[in-house]
C-alpha cells in the first residue's frame, strides 16, 4: 500500500512552502551528496519523496500516497521554458507503469494497474532550467515550480480507457511476439497514451503531446474543444461524422452553407477555413483541444482532374519546415527528427477533388505513414540525403532567362526519382551565401559544376538554400484514393 498518509490540507500546506525553492535547498536527506557520477535523471523524484514527503522511493505498482483516505500516485516531472504564454511546457512524456504483456491480457481497465496508478494523481512540477541534458547534481539548482492534483474525467477518461483497451487487445493478439513490427505499428494508432519499448517489459505513458496540454492548461492556457459535451463516441469518430454530411458538395456550395467567401484568386486558400467551420471552431483545427492533445497535423489535399493519366494530388505534402544539414549528417535514422515525427504523428487529411475545374469535397480520414513505408523507401531517401550532404552536395549552375540570370540544381533526392519522398527548397528565395533567413551552412563544402568565376562569393561552397522533406503527390493520392473511388 502507499508509503505515507496525508490529508489534502496537510499536503497543500507542505507543498506551498516548497514553491520557489531549489531542489538543493529541499534536499534535507543530502541525496545530492550521494548521487551516482553517471546518473542523469530520477533525482528530482527522490528529493520530493525522501526529503519533502519523508518516505523511501519504490517501484511498487500501487499508488504512493493515501490522501483523504484515497490512494494517490505521485509524479515528479520537469517543465521547460517556451516563448509563448504560459511559457511552460512538459519536458517529456509521463511514464505511468511497467506492463507485462502476459498479465495485461487478463485485466480489465477499472481493475488494472494502470487505472490504479492514474485514478488520482499528484504532479510535482520543477523547472528544468537547461536546454541540454545535465548531470543529476545540476538538478540541485532547479526550482520547485508548482504542484497539481489531477484526475482524468469525461471524454478524456473515455479516450484513455479506449486506448488502454487497444493496448491490451494488441498484446492479446501478439502475446508471443509483442515486440514485432506488426505490434509496434498497431500501437502507433494511440492518441493520448504511448507504449515505451524497453529491453524488459514495456511501459505505458501519457504522451508528451497530451501531458503538454495538461501543463499548459494548469498554467492558464485555454483550448477550444471539438467535443462540447461528454459522449461515448471517440473524438476521431465524431470528427469524421461531422464532415460526412458535406461530402459531395462543391466548394461554392460549402461556402454558401457555411458563410465562407470563396475568392476568385487562390480559392484553395479557404479550404482550412471551411474545415474549421464544419467542426464549429473559432480557432484553427490544429489548435483544437483534442488535436493538440493528440498532436494531429491537418493537411488539405486537392486531387487533380481524372484525365486517364496517373492520378495525384495537386501538390506534394511538406512534412515539416526546413531541416538542419549538420544534424542529418551526424545523426542516425532511428533517432532522427524525421523518423520520430512520422512515427508519432497522425494526420487529418481533408480531401477535395477537381472535377471539370470545380473543387468537390470528398471527405476526411485520419492517416499515419505506414510503418513499411517509413522503414523502407522513406528511410532510404533520408539515408541518401545524409550521404549526399556528408560527401558534399553537387550544385549545377545553368544560365536562365530570370531575374538572377541563372538557376542552380542539386543532386539531393528529387520528385523525379519516383519514390515516396523527395527534398526541395523551403525558403522565400534561393541563397548560396550566408543568409540566416534563407540559407543553411553545409557541413561539407559543395561541389560546383559550371559556376562562373565571378560568382564565387554569391554562389559559395559553404551555404545552400534551406531544404525540406516532402511526400510525393502520387504517393499521397494513393493514401486517399479510397475517398474518390
Amino acid at each position: 500500500m502507499a508509503g505515507h498518509v496525508y490529508t489534502s490540507q496537510e499536503l497543500i500546506t507542505l507543498l506551498d512552502k516548497c514553491k520557489g525553492l531549489s531542489l538543493g535547498t529541499l534536499d534535507t536527506q543530502h541525496l545530492f551528496d550521494k548521487v551516482d557520477v553517471d546518473r542523469i535523471n530520477g533525482i528530482a523524484g527522490n528529493i520530493i519523496e525522501q526529503s519533502v514527503l519523508q518516505y523511501e522511493s519504490n517501484s511498487n505498482q500501487t499508488p504512493d500516497l493515501i490522501v483523504d483516505d484515497q490512494p494517490v500516485e505521485l509524479k515528479t516531472t520537469g517543465l521547460k521554458k517556451t516563448t509563448r504564454k504560459p511559457y511552460y511546457a512538459a519536458k517529456e512524456r509521463l511514464t505511468i507503469t511497467a506492463v507485462s504483456p502476459r498479465n495485461i491480457i487478463n485485466e480489465d481497465f477499472e481493475t488494472s494497474h494502470f487505472y490504479q496508478k492514474t485514478n488520482r494523481l499528484l504532479f510535482i512540477y520543477y523547472f528544468y532550467n537547461s536546454t541540454k541534458v545535465v548531470h543529476a547534481t545540476e538538478y540541485a539548482n532547479f526550482i520547485f515550480q508548482d504542484y497539481q492534483f489531477f484526475s482524468f474525467t469525461g471524454n478524456d477518461l473515455a479516450e484513455i480507457k479506449r486506448e488502454w483497451t487497444m493496448i491490451r487487445d494488441t498484446y492479446q493478439q501478439f502475446v508471443n511476439d509483442y515486440k514485432s513490427d506488426a505490434a509496434r505499428n498497431q500501437l502507433r494508432n494511440l492518441n493520448y497514451l504511448e507504449v515505451v519499448a524497453k529491453k524488459t517489459n514495456p511501459r505505458i505513458a501519457i504522451s508528451q503531446k497530451y501531458f503538454n496540454v495538461i501543463v499548459r492548461q494548469f498554467f492558464g492556457e485555454e483550448f477550444e474543444p471539438i467535443l462540447k459535451e461528454v459522449t461515448s463516441t471517440s473524438f476521431e469518430d465524431t470528427v469524421i461524422a461531422m464532415f460526412k454530411p458535406f461530402v459531395g458538395m462543391t466548394q461554392a456550395e460549402l461556402g454558401l452553407k457555411l458563410g465562407v467567401v470563396i475568392p476568385k484568386q487562390n480559392p484553395k486558400a479557404v479550404n482550412p477555413q471551411i474545415a474549421r467551420k464544419i467542426l464549429k471552431l473559432q480557432t484553427n483545427v490544429e489548435n483544437a483541444e483534442e488535436f493538440q492533445k493528440a498532436g494531429i497535423a491537418v493537411k488539405v489535399l486537392t486531387i487533380t482532374e481524372n484525365t486517364g493519366r496517373i492520378r495525384r494530388t495537386k501538390e506534394a505534402l511538406k512534412i515539416e519546415n526546413f531541416f538542419d544539414f549538420t544534424e542529418i549528417v551526424n545523426g542516425e535514422w532511428d533517432e532522427s527528427k524525421l523518423h520520430d515525427y512520422l512515427f508519432d504523428t497522425k494526420f487529418l487529411l481533408v480531401v477535395f477533388e477537381l472535377v471539370n475545374g470545380v473543387q468537390i469535397f470528398r471527405g476526411v480520414k485520419f492517416w499515419q505513414v505506414p510503418f513499411a513505408d517509413l522503414d523502407g523507401l522513406i528511410k532510404q531517401t533520408w539515408l541518401r540525403t545524409q550521404n549526399t550532404l556528408k560527401h558534399g552536395v553537387t550544385l549545377t549552375y545553368k544560365p536562365a532567362n530570370s531575374e538572377k540570370g541563372y538557376t542552380v540544381s542539386n543532386d539531393l533526392p528529387a520528385i523525379a526519382d519516383k519514390t515516396i519522398m523527395h527534398v526541395r527548397p523551403d525558403a522565400a528565395k534561393a541563397a548560396y551565401q550566408e543568409d540566416k533567413r534563407n540559407a543553411m551552412y553545409l557541413p561539407t563544402p559543395a561541389h560546383w559544376v559550371n559556376r562562373p568565376d565571378n560568382l564565387h562569393e554569391e554562389l559559395s561552397n559553404d551555404y545552400m538554400t534551406k531544404q525540406a522533406f516532402w511526400l510525393n503527390n502520387e504517393y499521397m493520392f494513393k493514401q486517399v484514393s479510397d475517398l474518390v473511388e
